[in-house]
């Protein structure tokens, strides 16, 4: 039996399942979305992790203020 392997980005071992911090490095290094399109591609690849990200509701609650249809889109960028 093996007691450790990886599985769609996810490191298995005997305890449970971690997300591989490749993947978390890789998510933090995308910049910032300056058109509506990116947010919702953001929240596309963070979505598959959810589970494992402690409170995303209220992280992600903003973001998903954003892509509503009603609401008006500002691009903010920090100079």
């Amino acid at each position: 039996m093996v007691n450790e392997g990886s599985v769609l980005g996810h490191k298995i071992y005997g305890k449970g399942i971690q997300v591989d911090q490749d993947k978390v490095v890789v998510i933090a290094r995308f910049p910032p979305p300056i058109f509506l399109k990116g947010v919702q591609c953001f929240l596309c690849h963070v979505g598959f992790n959810s589970h494992f990200i402690k409170e995303f509701s209220k992280v992600a609650f903003p973001l998903c203020k954003i892509i509503d249809k009603k609401s008006i889109f500002y691009l903010m960028m920090l100079v």
